[in-house]
C-alpha cells in the first residue's frame, strides 16, 4: 500500500512536471509568434518608409534633371538668340561654327542629357536655316534681273553680270559648304547644279548676241567700205588709222604696204596712219606715220600719255599735220606737229587743244632732246 501511495505520489509530480514543461512550451512559443510578428511588422514598416524614401530620391534626381536641362537649354537659346542678332555674316558663320563644335563637345560630357542634344540640334538646325534662306533669296534676286525667257533679253552687260554675280556668289556657297557646313552634300550640289545651269544659259545667250552684233558690223563695215571707197579717187590726203585699214577696209599685208596701197589704187598724194597703245587706261603711247612722195616719215613714240580726256585727240592730229604742210611744207614738220598737239590734247579736258604754237614746239624740242614727253611741258 505503501508502495502503491509512492507511484502515486511519483506519477502526480510526473504529471505535474509534465503540465509545467507544456506550459513553459507554450509560454515560449507564443514568445517567439509575438517576436516575430513584431520583427514584421518592423520589415514592413522599413520597406514602406524605404519606398517613400526612394520615390522622394527619385523625385528629388528628376527635379535636378529637369532643372539641369532648362538651365542647359537656356543657355543654348541664349547663344541663338545672339546669333540673330548679329549682323555681320562672317560672325553669325563663326557662331554657327562654335554652337556646332559645342553640341559635340556635350555629346562626349559624361552626364549629358538626350533633352540637351536634341536641342542643340534644333537651334543648329534653325542657325543653318537662315543660310539657306540666304542662299534662296540670292538666287531668285540674280535670276529676277534677267527674268524667266532668257532668249528675249538682248542687254548683253546685264547678263554678264548677273554671270559674274553667280560665279561670286558659288565661291561664297563653297565657303560656307567647306569651312562651316551650312548645308548638307546633296543642298550644296543641288545648289552648285542651279548655279551652273543659270550660268550656262547666260554664257549661251551673250555668245549669240555676240554672233549677231558681229554679223551686223561685218554688214555695216561692209557698206561703209563701199561708200569709202567710192570716195577715195577724189581724196588728195587720207588720214585713216591702222586699225580701220585692217578691221573695215580689209586691207592686208604690212603697214607700209598698206599705205603704198593707197596711193598707188586711189593717187592719194599724202597717207598718214595713226597708231595707239593703252599700256592702263589712263597712259598710252602715241606713234603715226606719213607716206608722201614715195618716203615714209615717222619719229619716236610719245610714251605714257597721262590720259584725261582722249576725245579730240585725232582731230588734233589732223589739224597739226596740215598746220605743219601748209606753214612748212615738208612732212618732216607735219608729223611732228601732228603727232604733238594729238599728245597734248590727251591731257587736257574737252573735245579740243588750246595749246598756242610756241608751247607746242616747246613739246616738240622737250620730245626730241629726251625721247619722251616733259612732265612740266605738259
Amino acid at each position: 500500500m505503501e508502495k502503491n501511495i509512492e507511484n502515486m505520489d511519483f506519477s502526480g509530480n510526473r504529471k505535474k512536471k509534465e503540465e509545467c514543461f507544456e506550459m513553459e512550451t507554450k509560454n515560449k512559443n507564443k514568445k517567439t509568434v509575438i517576436m516575430l510578428a513584431v520583427i514584421g511588422i518592423a520589415i514592413v514598416c522599413i520597406c514602406v518608409i524605404g519606398v517613400f524614401a526612394k520615390k522622394a530620391y527619385d523625385r528629388h534626381q528628376e527635379e535636378l534633371r529637369l532643372q539641369a536641362i532648362e538651365t542647359k537649354n537656356s543657355e543654348i537659346d541664349g547663344e541663338y538668340q545672339r546669333f540673330e542678332k548679329e549682323e555681320d555674316r562672317n560672325k553669325k558663320l563663326e557662331a554657327l561654327k562654335q554652337e556646332m563644335e559645342r553640341a559635340e563637345k556635350y555629346k562626349k560630357t559624361e552626364g549629358d542629357y538626350e533633352e540637351c542634344s536634341a536641342h542643340y540640334e534644333k537651334i543648329i538646325a534653325q542657325m543653318k536655316n537662315s543660310f539657306v534662306s540666304e542662299y534662296d533669296d540670292t538666287i531668285k534676286i540674280i535670276a529676277d534681273k534677267i527674268g524667266d525667257d532668257v532668249e528675249k533679253v538682248d542687254d548683253k552687260e546685264a547678263l554678264k553680270n548677273a554671270t559674274s554675280e553667280f560665279t561670286t556668289f558659288k565661291d561664297i556657297l563653297k565657303n560656307d559648304f567647306e569651312n562651316y557646313n551650312t548645308v548638307e552634300q546633296d543642298s550644296f550640289d543641288k545648289y552648285n547644279s542651279t548655279i551652273d545651269d543659270y550660268v550656262t544659259k547666260y554664257n549661251d545667250r551673250v555668245t549669240a548676241i555676240e554672233k549677231s552684233e558681229e554679223e551686223a558690223r561685218k554688214k555695216a563695215e561692209e557698206e561703209a567700205k563701199k561708200t569709202v571707197e567710192a570716195i577715195f579717187p577724189y581724196v588728195d590726203f587720207l588720214f585713216v588709222s591702222e586699225e580701220t585699214s585692217r578691221r573695215m577696209l580689209q586691207r592686208t599685208g604690212t603697214l607700209e604696204e598698206i599705205m603704198k596701197g593707197y596711193a598707188d589704187t586711189y593717187g592719194c598724194t599724202l597717207i598718214a596712219t595713226t597708231r595707239r597703245e593703252a599700256v592702263s587706261p589712263t597712259h598710252h603711247n602715241f606713234n603715226s606715220k606719213i607716206y608722201m612722195n614715195g618716203n615714209f616719215y615717222e619719229e619716236e613714240p610719245y610714251n605714257n600719255i597721262e590720259v584725261i580726256d582722249r576725245i579730240g585727240s585725232g582731230d588734233a592730229y589732223l589739224a597739226g599735220v596740215l598746220y605743219g604742210l601748209i606753214k612748212f611744207g615738208t612732212p618732216e614738220r607735219a608729223i611732228e606737229i601732228g603727232n604733238a598737239l594729238s599728245a597734248v590734247k590727251n591731257t587736257v579736258a574737252g573735245d579740243m587743244s588750246a595749246s598756242s604754237i610756241e608751247e607746242i614746239e616747246s613739246v616738240i624740242k622737250s620730245h626730241k632732246a629726251t625721247g619722251h614727253q616733259d612732265e612740266m611741258v605738259r
